[in-house]
């Protein structure tokens, strides 16, 4: 049911990670060659070669997506969408760590120059935002439907 409002909560966070796959996260610049940072790992953008590949946000992606796409269809099952959201929140909040890391491993460890900070590292934590007002609406659904089962 699309018009519930935490079925377009969920929609959203499916449109946000799954532009996580075609916008860059960071660019920057390492002896002379400009680099970004994407859902791959760290890209040179001149050659396209792939300098180092970060499996987890790929795997990561995809168990979002996945989730997500199952739990709006499952709107008939509330406690079980709260807990496909719960499972979701873990892994952007993972998804979150990840990109952390590989940030500071770019800075840090590459001595990354003219290093900027692109968009799409917040999605997660919108993304984390709207499954929490997701799963605060399913639970109010959850809580009428008790009431209604209680005057019965």
């Amino acid at each position: 049911m699309i018009q519930r409002i935490q079925s377009l909560y969920l929609f959203i966070v499916l449109l946000l990670i799954t532009a996580m796959f075609f916008l860059p996260f960071a660019n920057f610049s390492l002896t002379g060659n400009a680099y970004c940072f994407n859902y791959l790992g760290i890209v040179n953008l001149q050659s396209n070669d792939l300098l180092v590949k970060i499996l987890p946000i790929v795997i990561l992606l995809i168990l979002i997506l996945i989730i997500g796409l199952f739990s709006i269809f499952r709107f008939k099952k509330r406690k079980f969408q709260i807990k496909l959201g719960k499972i979701n929140i873990i892994f952007l909040a993972a998804l979150v760590a990840i990109e952390v890391l590989s940030l500071h491993r770019i800075i840090y460890y590459f001595k990354a120059e003219n290093f900027k900070c692109l968009f799409p590292l917040i999605l997660p934590v919108i993304s984390i935002i709207l499954i929490l007002l997701a799963n605060k609406a399913i639970r109010k659904d959850e809580d009428l439907v008790r009431s209604v089962d209680r005057i019965r």
